[in-house]
């Protein structure tokens, strides 16, 4: 899950033409089509399959520091808690359950954000293997039921957490059990954008 922060110069959305038109302006020349990737994966104890938990010296904050010191992430902290890695154009952040989220960098080819992604299962599976973690390339936590899963000590995932119980059923599911994979596609114009949305949804 990536973090937005809205300029202070934003303006609000207050109507379907407004909305409209920020995906018409959001069109570019074909010489600057770029993809974006993000990568989750679920993360788990390779002994007993549970889900592995956030804090402790054979936890996710660990793998977070491991993959500073040995691979140069640059660590995010919030509250004392290391939650986050940035090096260069890309992020590791953490979903709810301490699912491994990649946000990659901004690649001109999905060759280059097939290289990307290799390189970091080839880091968080030297640095989490260690540490007797594995990481699944699952949509779902196999084993772990909701209530045996650690949350990740963010704000605003203490907001979420809550707020998700009034409005449903299966929130809490979808933060702490889930896992992903989203793309960021640029596009010229409506039509292309059509285009590429039938050929991903088919």
């Amino acid at each position: 899950m990536t973090d937005f922060r809205a300029s202070a110069q934003a303006v609000p959305i207050e109507s379907i033409d407004q909305l409209v038109e920020q995906f018409h302006r959001a069109g570019k020349p074909r010489a600057r089509w770029m993809i974006g990737t993000e990568y989750e994966k679920v993360a788990v104890e390779r002994a007993s399959g549970k889900a592995a938990p956030f804090s402790g010296p054979r936890g996710i904050e660990a793998v977070l520091r491991g993959l500073a010191e040995r691979y140069g992430w640059e660590p995010k902290e919030e509250d004392g808690r290391v939650v986050a890695l940035a090096r260069e154009g890309a992020s590791i952040t953490l979903e709810p359950g301490a699912q491994l989220e990649l946000s990659g960098e901004q690649c001109p080819t999905i060759h280059c954000t097939q290289a990307e992604l290799a390189t970091h299962v080839r880091e968080v599976v030297s640095v989490g293997g260690e540490l007797g973690i594995a990481f699944l390339g699952l949509g779902m936590q196999p084993m772990s039921p909701l209530d045996e899963i650690e949350w990740v000590p963010k704000q605003r995932y203490r907001i979420m957490g809550p707020y998700m119980t009034r409005v449903g059923t299966l929130g809490q599911r979808m933060m702490k059990q889930t896992a992903t994979v989203q793309a960021n596609i640029d596009y010229g114009d409506e039509r292309d954008a059509m285009l590429k949305l039938r050929v991903g949804m088919g």
